[in-house]
């Protein structure tokens, strides 16, 4: 499962800025993050739909909301649902947010602003149950929607649910989560590990509370580099060097002598050759400092 870091960096202080403050700026911000970013942050590359099948999802959430509008008979320019329904507790309204939570069951942009919208702007009971029902229905919003609960008061129910959907990329700076965040760096998944220790090197929480924690990074980035996966080896080998200078290049050339050599690897980012330059240029990084 590839984590998409680089997005989730991008989107982080938008999400912390909305969840904290809750301003209208943060929410606007918070929107237009969960559209860019999308699907891609819930679901693999293997598994992202196309632009055809997005259309058809946005369409399907078009008519869903036109009928409510006009059952409602009111204007939709005019009102904002979440608006009326904290005034009015209206049940069709709730019944139209859970009818879009499995629009292509769970896995659309639709399902991520659905859940959103029922956990950040509505945050009631009933909100809440609305969004529980719908991650026992459809598995693709599990680990989002188990983040935005435990976000909100729910962490020890839905904590190990963050772990089993392997929803981390989520988690990121939440002090609150650390506990079940850490629980990955024991996933089997080398790629995996190797996400969580970047994902807990830069949060606060966990980082500034002693060195015991750091030294648990540290181990299990040195067998990191000892796996099966090329990806691991090479974020490891950057981790290590970040927290051991010019002392981690011995060991990142003994990564070299079994560097796992695969058919799978299908970015170039690690391969051998990446892998060496890499070494390469925190030699020469390391000379340079050094020599001042």
């Amino acid at each position: 499962m590839a984590l998409k870091y680089n997005i989730y960096n991008e989107s982080r202080g938008v999400l912390m800025s909305f969840i904290r403050n809750k301003t209208v700026i943060g929410l606007m911000l918070f929107s237009f993050v969960l559209i860019g970013v999308g699907i891609s942050t819930l679901c693999s590359a293997e598994n992202s739909l196309s632009d055809d099948k997005r259309h058809e999802n946005y369409k399907i959430r078009q008519e869903k909301e036109n009928e409510l509008w006009k059952e409602l008979k009111l204007n939709k320019d005019e009102n904002s649902l979440v608006v009326l329904w904290k005034k009015t507790k209206d049940p069709r309204i709730l019944k139209y947010f859970e009818d879009c939570l499995g629009i292509n069951n769970g896995d659309s942009f639709e399902a991520i602003d659905m859940a959103r919208a029922l956990i950040e702007m509505m945050n009631t009971k009933e909100s809440k149950d609305v969004l529980k029902r719908g991650m026992k229905k459809y598995k693709a919003i599990r680990g989002y929607g188990a983040v935005l609960l435990s976000l909100n008061g729910e962490a020890e129910k839905y904590g190990p649910v963050i772990v089993e959907e392997k929803a981390y990329k989520y988690c990121r700076d939440y002090n609150e989560l650390i506990p079940y965040l850490a629980q990955g760096l024991k996933d089997e998944d080398p790629d995996i590990r190797s996400g969580i220790v970047n994902m807990l090197s830069g949060a606060e929480g966990y980082n500034n509370n002693g060195d015991d924690n750091k030294g648990t990074l540290k181990k299990v980035s040195l067998e990191l580099l000892k796996s099966n996966s090329p990806k691991a080896r090479y974020f490891s080998a950057k981790y290590l060097h970040r927290v051991m200078k010019k002392e981690a290049i011995p060991y990142l050339k003994d990564a070299l002598k079994d560097y796992p050599l695969s058919s799978k690897i299908k970015d170039e980012s690690y391969s051998l050759d990446s892998f060496q330059q890499l070494i390469k240029s925190i030699e020469e990084n390391e000379g340079k400092d050094g020599a001042k």
